[in-house]
C-alpha cells in the first residue's frame, strides 16, 4: 500500500513536468541556413541574427547578418592569378585585425582556406572581426567582372563554427 502511494504521488508531482525543457537558451542556440546560389554556398548562423539592408547585395541577397552577438558578412574578389595565402596576407595587413593579426590555413570540405584572427590591439569599432579566404567553387560573375575567390568576415568568437558549416551546392 506504501509503494502504491508512494507511487502515486511521485507520478502526481513528476506528470506536469514530462517533456518540459529546462534548458532556457534553446532558441538562443537555434540557427538559421543562408543559402546563396549565386556564389554556390551555404553557411549556418544563429537564428536571431538578421540582414543589414544596408549593405550591397550578393547574387540578390543580403550579404552582411548581425545582431548585438555578432555578425557574418560575405565579399567576392579576383584572385588575379595570387595564390590564396598571399590574399589572405594582404588582408590581414590592411590595418583592420590590428597590429599582429594571426594566419591560419585550414581545410574545409577539400577545400583550403585562411583564417585571419585579429591581435589583441584591432580597435574596438571592428567588433572582434575576423577574416577566412577561400576559393569560390564557381566563378561569380557581376558586372562584367569575374569574381574567383570568397571572403567571410564574422566576429571571432562565431567564425570558426560558421567556417565548420560552410558547405559548397
Amino acid at each position: 500500500m506504501k509503494r502504491l502511494l508512494l507511487f502515486l504521488l511521485l507520478t502526481i508531482l513528476i506528470f506536469p513536468f514530462a517533456g518540459c525543457s529546462f534548458n532556457n537558451n534553446a532558441t538562443a542556440n537555434e540557427l538559421s541556413v543562408y543559402k546563396n546560389e549565386a556564389l554556390g554556398i551555404t553557411i549556418k548562423y544563429p537564428s536571431k541574427w538578421k540582414p543589414n539592408k544596408k549593405t550591397s547585395l550578393l547574387g540578390n541577397m543580403a550579404s552582411h547578418y548581425f545582431n548585438d552577438t555578432g555578425f557574418f558578412a560575405f565579399n567576392v574578389l579576383s584572385s588575379n592569378d595570387q595564390d590564396l595565402e598571399t590574399i589572405a596576407k594582404n588582408e590581414s595587413e590592411k590595418g583592420d585585425y590590428g597590429t599582429t593579426p594571426m594566419i591560419e590555413k585550414i581545410i574545409q570540405n577539400a577545400k583550403v582556406g585562411y583564417l585571419i584572427i585579429p591581435s589583441s590591439d584591432q580597435l574596438p569599432e571592428e567588433k572582434q572581426r575576423s577574416c577566412f579566404v577561400t576559393d569560390l567553387q564557381n566563378i561569380y560573375f557581376s558586372e562584367n567582372e569575374e569574381y574567383d575567390i570568397l571572403i567571410l568576415f564574422a566576429d571571432q568568437q562565431h567564425i570558426r563554427e560558421i567556417i565548420g558549416s560552410l558547405e559548397y551546392l
